[in-house]
């Protein structure tokens, strides 16, 4: 009997994984996650992640940012004071940009928006103009919460993206909370 085994808790499978963004829930496999909420949680949900440490000297504020990566499992999150889990994120398709944090494989598991596929959430979502006429991502805003999805061409006509159009998309509190 494996480590796992004897305490009765299997590691999570990436195909077997199904996360769920709901108006001011969030499940993980069925377990409720709060944002913002103690790393310990993700980590007791998702197994051991990989630390990445962004110093940034210009921001007085935030000074060092910590992300957690789940390589295997396609799942990142943003902490605070490598503690505080204050957004969570899931790679879906490979873009022009992979930062050191993005998760080495791609979601395989089970993504929904409010019990849905996240796809239908997405596509009906208003676009996020970086400038006039210029869209990186769309918002769609879910009770205290917003999901943002990224494009992975920001020229293409919105009207043909599928699902493999996408990069990532997080899971906030709203910007203005």
């Amino acid at each position: 009997m494996g480590f796992f085994g004897f305490f009765g808790k299997k590691p999570t499978t990436p195909e077997k994984l199904v996360i769920d963004f709901s108006d001011n829930k969030i499940t993980v496999n069925n377990k409720i996650v709060d944002i913002p909420s103690h790393i310990s949680v993700l980590k007791n949900l998702l197994g051991k992640p990989r630390k990445v440490v962004r110093k940034n000297k210009d921001d007085a504020v935030n000074p060092v940012r910590i992300n957690f990566t789940w390589d295997d499992l396609g799942v990142y999150c943003y902490a605070k004071s490598s503690k505080v889990v204050d957004c969570i994120g899931i790679r879906l398709n490979a873009g022009e940009i992979c930062p050191t944090h993005y998760p080495k494989k791609f979601f395989s598991g089970n993504l929904m928006i409010k019990g849905m596929p996240w796809f239908e959430t997405i596509r009906n979502a208003a676009p996020e103009e970086f400038e006039e006429g210029v869209s990186f991502f769309k918002k769609s805003y879910l009770g205290s919460y917003s999901v943002v999805a990224e494009y992975v061409n920001f020229e293409q006509d919105d009207s043909t993206r599928t699902e493999k159009d996408y990069t990532i998309i997080e899971i906030q509190l709203n910007d203005g909370l």
